[in-house]
């Protein structure tokens, strides 16, 4: 059995590495093959070559993959050539929902996520919105519903940072994002929310990862350095989130996200946008606050009312650990796998 990966870090490896060390490993025997990004342009004839090669010499019960976008396409067309026809792709997304890509770009990928879903076996989502995007709908059959990804299994550390090691006042309320810094993220948006916030000095902000944005927002807030920093990209994520007091995502599209269900482990109220699977995470008024997508003021109101209620800081944090062990627990995460494996071998 096998789970494809296209390299460490970000969302897709994140999950890919938690189902392979959940307790299905006691089940199955997970093999990783290698999606090799630097073999070739767009549709690759060397990336599916590698692929089969990879899947032949393992011969593997099930291949089970990570889609849609591009690579979905070169691993289903691989598995077709190496003879393997017990299929199943995760839909994490689908690139046609990138903000940067032209019509034509969309109407290409849209055909190739297409061709995808008609070679595989089964797929399921990662949410109950991605599972119902519109291009799955001549494949309902196939469709295995959605499972949540499974929550990042990181202990918790021993030597967690206090709000002092990271620069901050023990009065400051800290507020942390953490994800890829550009503009699907919506990070312009935050960058505008933070700029509004210059009159609540005592609301500081972590900005934890890298991306295409990431310099302009730090030339942008140039003039808030006292309130806010950027941290880069950090494997040491679970030091950070215990002295942090509110999580703030403002992702213009997003299917699931694993840092809102992290933070939530940290007992962190949520603030992100209502765009797809995440309303899915946050019970707006419970756990968190869902705003508008594009709205700084929105986001800039959610963090000051979370901040200056400290009792409503706690009950959303404290509902946002509840809601992660009643939605999103291992066990039942890996049952559900575990019936799509069954299902493919026919037991």
């Amino acid at each position: 059995m096998d789970i494809s990966t296209s390299g460490k870090g970000g969302g897709p490896y994140t999950s890919t590495m938690n189902l392979v060390n959940s307790s299905l490993k006691e089940k199955y025997d997970y093999r990783i093959f290698e999606y090799n990004t630097s073999l070739g342009r767009f549709i690759s004839i060397k990336r599916i070559k590698d692929l089969v090669r990879q899947l032949r010499e393992i011969n593997p019960d099930i291949v089970h993959f990570t889609g849609l976008q591009l690579s979905g396409f070169h691993i289903a067309v691989a598995c077709r050539l190496a003879g393997l026809k017990r299929t199943v792709i995760v839909i994490r997304g689908s690139s046609t929902e990138a903000l940067t890509i032209s019509f034509l770009q969309r109407i290409i990928i849209y055909m190739l996520e297409v061709a995808t879903l008609a070679m595989v076996k089964t797929f399921y989502g990662v949410s109950k919105y991605s599972s119902e995007l519109r291009l799955t709908k001549p494949f309902r059959k196939r469709s295995s519903g959605w499972v949540y990804n499974l929550p990042i299994m990181t202990q918790k550390s021993d030597s967690p940072f206090s709000k002092s090691d990271l620069g901050f006042s023990e009065n400051d309320v800290v507020v942390v994002s953490v994800a890829r810094i550009t503009t699907d993220k919506g990070y312009h948006i935050l960058c505008q929310a933070i700029k509004n916030l210059v009159d609540k000095p005592t609301i500081k902000f972590l900005i934890v990862g890298s991306g295409a944005y990431l310099s302009t927002m730090e030339n942008e807030l140039a003039g808030q350095s006292e309130q806010v920093k950027f941290l880069g990209y950090r494997n040491d994520v679970s030091r950070i989130l215990p002295a942090c007091d509110i999580f703030v995502l403002p992702t213009l599209h997003e299917t699931l996200s694993n840092s809102l269900l992290e933070a939530s482990e940290y007992c962190l109220p949520l603030v992100a946008s209502d765009v797809g699977g995440v309303p899915e995470i946050i019970t707006s008024g419970e756990n968190g606050f869902l705003v508008p997508p594009s709205d700084p003021d929105a986001i800039r109101d959610a963090i000051v009312r979370i901040s200056e209620n400290e009792t409503l800081r706690k009950e959303m944090g404290s509902r946002a650990k509840e809601i992660l062990g009643e939605k999103f627990s291992e066990k039942s995460i890996s049952e559900k796998v575990n019936s799509i494996y069954k299902n493919l071998l026919g037991e």
